[in-house]
């Protein structure tokens, strides 16, 4: 345990913003916004080895047309040991709820079907493939998503006062030839 240990801080980018793209079955547009006050992008920090920081966003369908698939790529700014370290630093993990996530004392609860769209990994990677979104190849369909971050209870002292922000970046495809980034 290294309850001793000091205080690492991240902040998470949110410059909310859809791109349209038009294609020859429609248009394809996501949408990634906060449910409560709880889930706006920030600072956290004051976070020790084995903490984690949960929050509820729902990922949005707006266009006409359905997504094939979803992937995420996340960065650093500036990349530092708490981003960087593969064992030691952050941590991701995505899961989707089938219906909107229920905020406890202790973290978010889903009161309805569970789906892992992103299993536990190091917090920075690119074109990462996400699962159980099948949901968005309808046109209008959300995902309701629970993005935690942990910094493994192995984090060493080195990690103590450094900060990154976070960016992440959601690319959505319909069919083979259009894209559509939202980050």
């Amino acid at each position: 345990m290294v309850a001793a240990m000091g205080a690492v801080a991240f902040s998470q980018r949110s410059e909310i913003f859809a791109r349209t793209v038009a294609t020859h079955g429609g248009r394809v547009r996501i949408v990634l916004k906060a449910v409560d006050s709880r889930s706006t992008f920030g600072t956290a920090s004051q976070l020790v080895a084995g903490d984690r920081l949960e929050r509820t966003y729902d990922l949005a369908n707006t266009g006409n047309a359905g997504i094939s698939s979803v992937s995420l790529t996340t960065a650093a700014r500036p990349p530092s040991l708490l981003a960087t370290s593969r064992r030691q630093g952050l941590q991701l993990a995505i899961d989707r709820c089938s219906v909107r996530w229920h905020a406890g004392t202790h973290g978010f609860t889903c009161p309805g079907s569970l789906a892992h769209v992103l299993s536990r990994r190091p917090v920075l990677g690119t074109d990462l493939q996400l699962a159980g979104l099948h949901n968005l190849s309808a046109p209008r369909a959300v995902a309701h998503l629970r993005i935690r971050l942990m910094l493994p209870a192995s984090a060493p002292q080195e990690l103590e006062g450094l900060s990154s922000r976070l960016t992440y970046r959601f690319t959505a495809v319909q069919g083979a030839a259009s894209k559509n980034e939202l980050g």
